[in-house]
């Protein structure tokens, strides 16, 4: 279980989270299918991405991405940032960022690979995505 804090106040917004991943394997023997839990408490769950200063995200619920190479979210950040780069994008509004992040995620190789997909779930500021 995750934890994901937005707060908004006259200030600005907080943004926080938990560590915590939950990664499960299952044994290949058919005879005796066994799913083993492994606990990592140094995820990173708030994503910042270069040069967008004035926005982040948070991420909550499927704990990584991908069946045959599981990624967090924040180890996706470098092939955002590069995507924006090369698109010569600069500062996104917070809907724009939404909308951008959403896409290279639900465009991604991780996503066509991802079982149960549907439970990964990011905030951004004061937007909420989920896409079915």
């Amino acid at each position: 279980m995750s934890l994901a804090v937005v707060f908004k106040s006259a200030e600005g917004i907080v943004l926080a989270a938990d560590s915590r991943v939950t990664l499960t394997a299952t044994s290949r023997s058919a005879e005796d299918r066994e799913v083993v839990p492994a606990f990592y408490d140094n995820a990173t769950k708030l994503l910042k991405v270069n040069g967008q200063n004035y926005v982040a995200a948070v991420t909550y619920g499927l704990g990584a991405l991908g069946v045959s190479e599981p990624r967090t979210a924040h180890s996706f950040l470098p092939e955002f940032e590069a995507a924006l780069t090369k698109d010569k994008i600069g500062r996104l509004s917070v809907g724009n960022f939404a909308q951008r992040l959403s896409d290279f995620f639900y465009g991604s190789v991780a996503y066509r690979d991802a079982v149960g997909f549907g439970k990964f779930r990011y905030a951004i500021s004061n937007w909420r995505i989920r896409r079915k």
